[in-house]
């Protein structure tokens, strides 16, 4: 029987999907398997940051008993499993009861289910917190997203839920944003992880995979390797990495690759052509 992580933040935006998605694919990689639920049952976008579009094969079907639960079981070529419902407005559905039965039916195919909450504290994020045994609470480093936090918070202790913990994430020294010490104050919650800023997540969701698994030298997917070693209670060691990676690294670090320099204009000087005379006629005389 799976663990169930629920995964809330109150506010929307702050990039719970994408790291849900990233911790899953970074546990299967260490050879634990996961599953990815989509608890945002009126408006999925799991789906979306794994390239699925359209999505046949959805919990809505199962619901309607049109398909078996393990035909709704996308198997992505990054290794996760995901249940997913439609984006199809005349497919919405608020059958909570029902999805309940299939969170306990999905446990037991994996070692921990994750279920991605919906943003906001209404029915469908509540309904998430309800069926975890775990929650983990993801905001941004900044006052909005913090106080949404807080009620999220406060509604799961108000159950009884086991908090994780404090995903900090779009972490950035360079911008004006509450320090780990003022988060943790306001919401009474360590913060467990701390996820940088990083543009390498748009370049991951524009080819439908997640970041751990696009680009698993990156310091951010270090990041989550470790995050995720850290929730089964174990560690990560990131591999030796060959040359190249070792350099792309470094390019990476340096803020290379971000530099923009302006190419000068090259003046070609001009070319004069020698006047080209009448040619000569070398026919032997007559």
């Amino acid at each position: 029987m799976g663990a169930v992580i629920g995964v809330v933040s109150g506010k929307g935006g702050v990039g719970k999907t994408v790291l849900t998605l990233n911790l899953a694919a970074a546990l299967q990689e260490m050879g634990y398997s996961t599953m990815v639920l989509e608890g945002n049952v009126t408006s999925p976008t799991s789906s979306i940051y794994l390239g699925y579009l359209p999505v046949e094969r959805t919990l809505n079907r199962v619901l309607r008993n049109e398909i078996p639960l393990d035909e709704a079981i996308l198997q992505h070529p990054s290794g996760i499993r995901l249940v997913t419902t439609s984006l199809n407005v005349s497919e919405l559905t608020d059958d909570f009861e029902k999805i309940a039965g299939i969170v306990e039916q999905l446990k037991t195919r994996c070692d921990i289910l994750f279920v991605d909450g919906a943003a906001g504290l209404g029915p469908e994020a509540i309904r998430c917190m309800e069926w975890s045994d775990n929650v983990l609470i993801v905001t941004n480093p900044e006052i909005p997203s913090v106080i949404e936090a807080l009620r999220a918070v406060r509604i799961v202790r108000g159950m009884n839920k086991k908090l994780v913990g404090v995903a900090l994430n779009r972490h950035n020294p360079d911008k004006h944003q509450m320090t780990e010490q003022e988060v943790e104050l306001i919401l009474e919650l360590p913060v467990v992880v701390r996820i940088n800023e990083d543009d390498l997540f748009s370049e991951a969701t524009a080819a439908g995979m997640p970041l751990v698994k696009y680009k698993p030298g990156a310091n951010t997917s270090h990041q989550i390797f470790q995050f995720a070693a850290k929730m089964v209670g174990t560690q990560w060691t990131p591999p030796k990495k060959g040359l190249k990676e070792q350099i792309d690294q470094l390019v990476e670090k340096l803020g290379i690759n971000k530099i923009k320099l302006p190419i000068p204009a090259i003046k070609m000087p001009a070319m004069k052509m020698p006047a080209m005379g009448k040619p000569k006629d070398t026919a032997p005389k007559k």
